[in-house]
């Protein structure tokens, strides 16, 4: 009896996890401490806020034109913005705009010493308090909700943290927004990071001006059909710009189109030559009457330039031919 008293208040250890368990858990962490800390992330992040503007802007567009498009009254014909009615989306996209530098930023101060990483330390912290304060006032909210229904007085103080939050909404992002650009530019002065940077400048603009403004445009019957042309005629031409480089960087050997890559160019012979060229004549005025034909001194450089296939690994040498003005 004694005995199974003592098995009965017996205190159980947990389980220990297997070897295996914990070193993949310790692979999941490590992968995650990774990833936050590259800059592959941020990339991620734009080129998602990228597709997704574009597929809703279309979207908008597409459903403008199935619900009546341009036959339907003025008064109602113009084109939504692709965040109208859609805060959240606009949010979110805010949210990842200004998600995509402070990880960038973190990058940054990793990799560099001394006052830039002093500088961009202080950008990522100020960024770190922008991030969590609202979060910790929605938390703070909620729970001041759910305990109104216990203590009726606290309802009072939610709301009162509701309207302090729409009094000082539009300064907490103008700082944010503030600091996010001061670290752009940041970012933009060292040539490792310049290319992140343009992009970003160019999503924000995207984001802000140019998807708003074009889908007003469309809203315009004759300016959509001229857009439309235009858009046409370019797709075209690149088509064929595309089409004519295909032909010419055809491998010979394995006949791939644009399968040619430029690998160097050697210096074969130089000619002196006499180059004609067209001088303006000008009267006392300094407007142009005519035109006269001049032989300035010039070279004429022979080039063997040598192509090499991506695909066979076929190499291809042509004689190039340039003539250079020595004046």
């Amino acid at each position: 009896m004694i005995e199974e008293l003592k098995k009965a208040l017996q205190i159980q250890e947990p389980e220990k996890e297997s070897p295996a368990t914990e070193k993949k858990k310790s692979k999941a962490v490590s992968y995650l401490k990774e990833l936050l800390s590259c800059d592959f992330l941020p990339k991620i992040l734009l080129g998602i806020v990228f597709m997704v503007l574009c597929i809703y802007s279309a979207g908008s567009f597409i459903r403008f034109l199935i619900i009546g498009g341009y036959n339907i009254p003025d008064e109602v014909r113009a084109l939504r913005s692709p965040y109208h009615g859609k805060e959240w989306l606009f949010n979110s996209f805010y949210i990842v705009m200004l998600l995509a530098p402070f990880f960038m930023c973190r990058v940054y101060k990793k990799e560099n010493t001394g006052f830039k990483k002093i500088i961009m330390s202080l950008l990522v912290v100020i960024q770190e308090i922008m991030i969590i304060f609202p979060i910790i006032l929605f938390v703070l909210w909620k729970i001041l909700i759910c305990c109104s229904k216990f203590v009726p007085i606290l309802l009072k103080e939610a709301y009162g943290i509701l309207e302090l939050v729409n009094a000082a909404g539009v300064l907490y992002l103008g700082i944010h927004t503030a600091v996010v650009v001061i670290s752009i530019i940041v970012l933009a002065i060292e040539e490792d990071y310049r290319d992140f940077s343009k992009y970003w400048g160019i999503l924000w603009l995207l984001f802000i001006f140019v998807f708003p403004l074009i889908l007003k445009v469309l809203s315009v019957k004759p300016l959509a059909i001229l857009i439309g042309i235009v858009a046409v005629g370019f797709i075209i031409v690149v088509l064929i710009l595309n089409g004519y480089d295909a032909v010419k960087y055809r491998c010979p050997a394995c006949k791939k189109f644009n399968g040619l890559s430029y690998v160097s160019s050697k210096l074969l012979r130089e000619d002196d030559i006499s180059i004609q060229v067209q001088n303006q004549i000008k009267n006392a005025e300094g407007k142009v009457i005519g035109t006269q034909d001049q032989y300035i001194p010039g070279k004429r450089k022979m080039y063997e330039e040598t192509y090499k296939c991506a695909n066979c690994g076929y190499v291809n040498k042509k004689l190039v031919t340039k003539d250079v003005k020595l004046l």
